[in-house]
């Protein structure tokens, strides 16, 4: 079951535990069109940017980890996730 909580955030959704978590689409997406993903608690996404915001900055995460853009799709292509 997810929770869904709507305060700055258009949508903020957590697992049972209250930790950030959605599968296959963002856990947060703010109003002004920023996107972040996350599992269990940490950013995570192996489609591209974890962090996604309205002014065009974007962050890499897999596991919680941040990872330059480059070295981002060097693991994802060669290596799966960390």
């Amino acid at each position: 079951m997810l929770i869904k909580f709507n305060f700055s955030f258009k949508y903020c959704y957590y697992n049972n535990n209250l930790k950030r978590h959605r599968l296959n689409a963002p856990t947060l997406e703010s109003k002004s069109g920023s996107k972040a993903w996350a599992i269990n608690g940490s950013w995570h996404r192996e489609g591209g940017a974890a962090m996604e915001w309205d002014d065009g900055a974007k962050y890499y995460y897999l596991n919680g980890e941040v990872y330059s853009e480059k070295e981002y799709w060097q693991i994802i292509r060669f290596g799966g996730f960390v």
